[in-house]
């Protein structure tokens, strides 16, 4: 299921095409966004969903989705607050770790060290691969050339070291 707005309405139905012609079936669903958020959250009657979550060059950006009892840790949901514990539920080693990577992250202050943490946290996801990215957006910015300093990333864009760039004369 997914979102009647933005890339998921087009996006399902290519997907869902390619896998019937591979002999999985696929019963698709595409609702409005308050629908869609009540069924995750509220109803917990879905199998697979596909939504679309911003990023940006901070890790921790993403806590709520990774962390176990994140507000939008989707792939093992626990329960929402004042629920009782879902019976059955189980906190994979892999995702301890996790947590314990974003606890650590969040508190280090050593870019050096945030990236190590940072990087074992990738490889985790890298061979659990709970989620899958499909779309990177297009994204174009412009930039005045008397602006000094600019170096554009793909992770970061233009201005992710706003704090060093210069205006020249």
């Amino acid at each position: 299921m997914t979102s009647s707005g933005g890339a998921g309405a087009s996006l399902a139905p290519m997907i869902k095409n390619d896998l019937d012609r591979i002999g999985i079936t696929v019963d698709l669903q595409i609702l409005e966004f308050t629908a869609l958020i009540d069924k995750l959250d509220r109803s917990k009657q879905w199998e697979v969903s596909m939504l679309g979550f911003g990023g940006g060059i901070e890790p921790h950006g993403s806590f709520h989705l990774w962390y176990s009892q994140g507000a939008s840790h989707l792939f093992n949901l626990g329960p929402n607050p004042g629920e009782p514990p879902y019976a059955g539920r189980v906190i994979s080693d892999w995702e301890k770790e996790i947590d314990r990577l974003l606890i650590n992250g969040a508190k280090e202050i050593d870019e050096n060290k945030r990236r190590q943490i940072y990087g074992e946290f990738q490889k985790i996801v890298q061979s659990q691969v709970p989620l899958i990215y499909m779309v990177t957006p297009l994204a174009m910015t412009a930039i005045r050339d008397r602006v000094q300093g600019v170096e554009p990333t793909l992770a970061g864009g233009a201005l992710w070291n706003l704090d060093e760039l210069t205006l020249a004369e």
